[in-house]
């Protein structure tokens, strides 16, 4: 009985980090757009075109292209939370490692993107500087780091 309950214990951990990681991931990625509205008063184009270009093609709505991005920032942080699920006790020793693994994880999610989904898409996410969308994935996967950070420590 002793190991069942061990098991169980287990995977509601593993559901816990990664609803955990649903509410992060929108919070991240809320700042990421953020990051990226704040861009875009410095430049030319206005705050709502970067989220913009979520959107379905020929509709260019600024409320569903975030909602869009949000759902994308939500699952991929569930994702997060499951992915750190077996290595949790390896990081929980240094906080910095989990805020590390949260800014390694946006890295491979930008690549990712640039090198497979963009050139794959013709996504007019091009059109925007690499260095704006690789600082709002850094600050996504700060953010995505540090609130586990605080959860797992």
């Amino acid at each position: 009985m002793d190991k069942i309950g061990n098991i169980s214990k287990e995977k509601s951990n593993l559901g816990t980090l990664a609803a955990d990681g649903l509410i992060y991931g929108l919070v991240g990625g809320i700042a990421m757009f953020i990051s990226l509205a704040l861009f875009a008063l410095f430049t030319s184009i206005t705050p709502g075109s970067p989220i913009e270009i979520f959107s379905v093609e020929g509709v260019a709505s600024p409320w569903q292209g975030l909602l869009g991005h949000l759902s994308i920032s939500a699952t991929y942080g569930a994702l997060f939370g499951a992915l750190i699920w077996p290595i949790k006790s390896y990081l929980v020793s240094r906080e910095i490692f989990i805020w590390l693994a949260g800014l390694l994880f946006a890295v491979i999610l930008l690549l990712v993107a640039q090198f497979v989904v963009f050139p794959t898409t013709s996504s007019p996410v091009e059109a925007f500087p690499t260095w704006q969308w690789a600082f709002a994935h850094g600050v996504y996967g700060l953010i995505l780091g540090g609130l586990f950070a605080r959860k797992l420590s």
